[in-house]
């Protein structure tokens, strides 16, 4: 197991390293919109954004899902590469179409579709630039099955130079707001297009295997109900905002998003990673004992996240924000919440992708979802941006319950109950403790913030969370670690003197 876990770590690292700057690169670029665009016009971009977002998860049909699937079905290379070309080809044709139609309708009805019409534009020139993101679907999924970490990351970093660079132009320089960022996103899609296809060009034979094409559709399309289902639970508050309240609680509440999205991207980097390896030790016989340690470690450590950003949310605010976006800071913990629903349930469903029950993920998310409209609904036109906080922690508690029901009659995983308990308990036990004694000074309670951090982790020591061989490696790390460092102090001080 251990050979496993130093793996795994490494592709998590090295994945990390990519994602980090392409999922920091809406936080970087707070201080420059807070400064530059109202709660208002950041709202109208969010809006804007968020519809792409949806719209490519669509369009993808599942296939990305599906791609990981088949291509460690047949190592030849003539397989991967009719693999390739079949699922890139299809995924460029079939968004063409279905987004011009798009266009179209958006032209025709979109003044009836939002309650601000300054939204249609925007949400045009993105979708446009959704074409362009579904092509690079793809390139990033063959470096992720390949475990090319390094490429994957080099890409990674790219995309976010070139396109925080053009944003910052456009906002800043030749001061274009909303639609700057909008069309600086087109072409920064188009410019990413171009390098990812020039990677795979020459794995292309630029035709379709229908037969292939099928059974990538028989396993992706189930999931497709799942995905709508995804959108409603997860985007649908944004719209009931626009509907019942203004641009400016979008704004805000986009805002909160953005600094939660701190714990999403750690999860990213390790789903990013975790899926194809997960994949790839299927019929190993420590599976399954591995996947539950991996559930515990990964849940702690997100926990951990978690409860930072809900005990400096407020700070992080002061530093990356200006007073209007302030109000933000209440929706911080309930979002970071919601991640850590979210977390588990995806590490728990994977078993339906082992098993290739894929069709168990629409009524997973769909009874979420209809939870969540129905919340969204009731809380919203009441409580604003709160209730639709309130609402998404709900209802993403409901996906991990029924995964767990339902995955464990077809792939049982013997997970660490007595260690998760325990770590719930005291993570609840301190974020309360850090809600009683808030102050009205942000430096002293970044201070109480900090000390309960640090009682978290004592607490665990205490309750006996860490296994004996886990903290004996933590603390071979840790010599390890030192010892690097002192040998490095010797040899500069040996050059030196």
């Amino acid at each position: 197991m251990r050979a496993h876990l130093q793996k795994l770590s490494k592709q998590v690292a090295i994945y990390g390293l990519g994602d980090t700057v392409t999922r920091l690169s809406s936080l970087l670029l707070l201080p420059v919109y807070t400064r530059f665009l109202s709660p208002q016009d950041y709202g109208r971009l969010a809006m804007a954004l968020l519809i792409s977002t949806v719209v490519s998860l669509i369009l993808e049909l599942g296939l990305r899902t599906a791609f990981f699937r088949f291509y460690f079905q047949d190592d030849t290379r003539d397989g991967k590469q009719r693999l390739i070309a079949t699922t890139l080809l299809f995924l460029l044709v079939s968004s063409a179409v279905i987004l011009t139609f798009s266009v179209i309708l958006l032209e025709l009805k979109g003044t009836a579709l939002f309650k601000d019409p300054s939204l249609v534009p925007l949400v045009r020139i993105a979708l446009i630039a959704t074409f362009f993101d579904l092509g690079s679907v793809v390139p990033f999924a063959i470096f992720r099955a390949e475990q090319r970490a390094a490429r994957y990351a080099g890409l990674s970093f790219t995309r976010f130079l070139i396109g925080t660079t053009l944003s910052i132009v456009a906002v800043v320089w030749l001061e274009w707001g909303v639609t700057g960022i909008i069309y600086m996103n087109l072409l920064t899609a188009i410019i990413f297009f171009l390098i990812c296809l020039s990677h795979v060009v020459g794995s292309l034979k630029w035709t379709i295997d229908f037969k292939l094409l099928g059974k990538l559709l028989a396993f992706g399309l189930p999931l497709m109900p799942a995905s709508l289902a995804g959108w409603a639970l997860t985007f649908s508050d944004r719209f009931f905002l626009e509907r019942y309240t203004d641009l400016a609680q979008v704004g805000l509440y986009s805002i909160a998003y953005s600094i939660a999205s701190v714990l999403n991207m750690a999860m990213g980097w390790f789903n990013t990673a975790w899926l194809p390896y997960c994949y790839s030790m299927a019929d190993d016989p420590e599976a399954k004992v591995f996947y539950a340690r991996i559930f515990t470690y990964a849940l702690a450590l997100f926990t951990f996240l978690a409860l930072g950003l809900t005990l400096f949310a407020e700070e992080a605010l002061y530093l990356f924000a200006t007073p209007a976006y302030f109000g933000a800071a209440k929706v911080v913990p309930l979002l970071a919440l919601s991640y850590l629903f979210y977390q588990a349930n995806y590490l728990i469903a994977l078993g339906l992708d082992l098993t290739g029950r894929t069709s168990y993920y629409a009524p997973i998310v769909g009874a979420a979802a209809v939870v969540n409209l129905i919340l969204n609904f009731v809380l919203i036109p009441r409580y604003g941006m709160m209730g639709a906080a309130v609402s998404t922690a709900l209802s993403y508690m409901v996906m991990p319950i029924l995964a767990y029901l339902i995955v464990r009659r077809l792939y049982p995983v013997p997970y660490e109950r007595s260690r998760l308990l325990r770590l719930i308990l005291i993570t609840t036990g301190i974020y309360l403790l850090g809600v009683t004694i808030n102050t009205e000074r942000p430096w002293v309670n970044f201070g109480i913030g900090v000390l309960l951090v640090i009682a978290w982790g004592g607490l665990l020591y205490v309750a006996r969370f860490f296994t004996g061989s886990e903290l004996a490696a933590a603390q071979a790390a840790r010599n390890s670690v030192a010892d690097a460092f002192r040998g490095k102090v010797r040899y500069v001080a040996s050059k030196v003197w």
